[in-house]
């Protein structure tokens, strides 16, 4: 008989559908309580309305996702245009729509092609990276890469034109 020990490491934080408080995820997807309110984790939020019942028993049971999440944030650490950039936020729509927020209020969205898509990035990265900041979101989920530009607002929220 052989017994293995491995001490559960956090992975996420996520945020179930309907529960008001963020919970501590494992990459096997158990639930370890709730979460710190100055972690540093990335909040994963599985959206799809097949979703709710993934969490079971204090784990989420969809394996294929967690793999997908590990995977963006292994892909996303080695872009060197978003590499520094403290990912806050993973929210799945769909397969073909995850969200993926960063710090500043700067968002990528991606489909299930995640990997492909972030390659995308290479032939850019020199346009992009001295003004990244200025952008709302890049849209990596077309042929072509859309980006919209964050719009200055006057403090009763209209756009200065």
């Amino acid at each position: 008989i052989s017994v293995e020990i491995k001490e559960r490491r956090q992975f996420l934080r996520v945020k179930t559908s309907g529960a008001d408080q963020v919970s501590v995820m494992d990459e096997d997807g158990f639930l370890l309580g709730p979460a710190a309110a100055d972690s540093a984790l990335p909040v994963f939020e599985d959206l799809r309305p097949e979703a709710k019942d993934d969490f079971k028993g204090g784990r989420y049971q969809d394996k294929g996702m967690l793999r997908m999440m590990f995977e963006i944030k292994s892909v996303i650490s080695r872009e060197p245009l978003l590499e520094g950039k403290n990912i806050l936020s993973i929210k799945v729509d769909s397969p073909e729509r995850i969200c993926i927020g960063f710090e500043g209020g700067f968002e990528v969205l991606v489909s299930k092609n995640f990997a492909d898509e972030i390659a995308k990035l290479e032939p850019l990265r020199q346009a992009l990276e001295k003004d990244l900041e200025t952008f709302e979101y890049l849209d990596l989920r077309f042929k072509d890469v859309v980006a919209r530009k964050k719009q200055e607002r006057k403090n009763n929220g209209r756009l200065k034109r």
